[in-house]
């Protein structure tokens, strides 16, 4: 059985849904950096939003959408910063997660994490303080330092 939209339709109808989103201050603020495959059918984004009823964290995680599965968490980790936060701090966790991107047959995706690092040389020259993961369909994930090119 063929799906009731064509594939021109599916990525239309993509391209509207994050415009009109964009265009509300409320969820502008929330969707960042959008993410589709070549068709429109498959979208990503960053949002430190949490789905209405869960517990997710308050900072930027990955979101998928699709038209079988509406939004839903992608990735999510948990932060590593004390509270309070020391005025000198370098974390360890690559937990603030952003730009997502995705391979145009939806197969792989990809997106940054952020280390927490505040007012310190250590900061700026002697630890990476992005790191990158990359899921292909059929292979166990990987992260390599540095934000994918």
């Amino acid at each position: 059985m063929s799906s009731w939209l064509s594939t021109a339709a599916k990525s239309n109808l993509v391209h509207k849904i994050a415009l009109v989103l964009a265009a509300i201050p409320a969820f502008g603020q929330g969707f960042r950096q959008l993410a589709t495959n070549r068709d429109g059918s498959a979208l990503y984004f960053s949002s430190p939003l949490r789905l209405k009823g869960t517990d997710q964290y308050f900072h930027p995680k990955i979101f998928s959408w699709d038209a079988a599965n509406g939004i839903r968490l992608f990735e999510q980790r948990a932060a590593d910063i004390p509270f309070p936060p020391p005025i000198l701090y370098s974390g360890t966790l690559f937990f603030s997660l952003v730009a997502p991107d995705v391979s145009i047959d939806n197969s792989t995706v990809a997106f940054t994490g952020i280390r927490s690092c505040h007012l310190t040389d250590i900061c700026v020259v002697e630890i990476e303080e992005y790191q990158s993961t990359i899921y292909a369909s059929g292979q166990t994930s990987f992260t390599v330092p540095g934000q994918p090119r």
